[in-house]
């Protein structure tokens, strides 16, 4: 099995967001139903991410990552499997919470729509971290009660993956242009490197709230935006910001 298919799921990314919708309910209401939401959610996220290649397959190709273009009909073939899974896992949801299985299945509409959102300003940036977030609302509509502590996780969570998602878009920038509408072609580089900052700041205070002891991964995020405002390593910034979330979600469960 060639390490594409691997690389396609985006594992760490995957199971980043499949550990927060387990924290979410460690930090409000324990139910086992929380380890099945974790891995309805990996494979709902990499599905998400798959089938967005599959639809950027032309574009990436000009940029190098030419797997998705080679593979033709078999990558199709393999997004629509995951989808098939993803809906299949999504049905048993509804007896456990009817208000879950709605939720479920309006993150499934944000998955298979994101990428028919890249020619609309900003809007594939917000569309990742709001579905990024809404992953810790889960709770709420399980348990019908508005817990603080799962919008707290939501409201942080939404902040890191914004800015580090205009990362990303900086990144891209000069590929992206014409193509999708990102915050740089609005902003400029440095407008979005302090909008990008400034997100991820206002997610660390939120961090902070939720558990005090956060305060050990703020020198991660400081080297983050220090590697974002001097070194101009994007990348390195990038990977700070997703090791000190994944960090922070792992001693949430502890």
């Amino acid at each position: 099995m060639s390490i594409g298919w691997l690389k396609a799921l985006r594992l760490p990314t995957s199971l980043m967001a499949g550990l927060l919708a387990v924290v979410s309910f460690k930090q409000t209401a324990w139910t086992d139903t929380a380890l099945y939401l974790g891995v309805f959610t990996v494979i709902a996220a990499s599905a998400t991410m798959v089938l967005n290649d599959w639809f950027d397959r032309q574009h990436d190709a000009k940029k190098g990552k030419t797997f998705a273009e080679t593979t033709g009909k078999k990558f199709a073939v393999f997004a629509v499997s995951l989808w098939l899974i993803v809906l299949v896992m999504s049905l048993p949801l509804y007896g456990k919470s009817i208000p879950l299985g709605i939720m479920t299945f309006f993150m499934m509409i944000l998955g298979i729509s994101y990428s028919f959102t890249r020619k609309i300003h900003m809007l594939p940036t917000v569309h990742v971290a709001t579905a990024s977030a809404a992953v810790a609302l889960y709770p709420v509509a399980f348990y019908q009660t508005n817990y603080s502590r799962a919008w707290l996780l939501a409201g942080m969570t939404f902040m890191v993956i914004f800015g580090r998602e205009i990362l990303k878009d900086l990144q891209d920038h000069p590929d992206d242009i014409g193509y999708k509408k990102t915050l740089p072609q609005i902003a400029g580089v440095t407008g979005s490197k302090m909008i990008s900052g400034a997100a991820i700041v206002l997610g660390a205070i939120l961090s902070l709230v939720i558990h005090l002891w956060a305060v050990i991964l703020l020198p991660v995020l400081g080297a983050a935006i220090i590697f974002l405002a001097l070194k101009q390593q994007l990348g390195v910034s990038k990977m700070l910001i997703s090791l000190s979330m994944m960090t922070y979600l792992v001693l949430m469960l502890i």
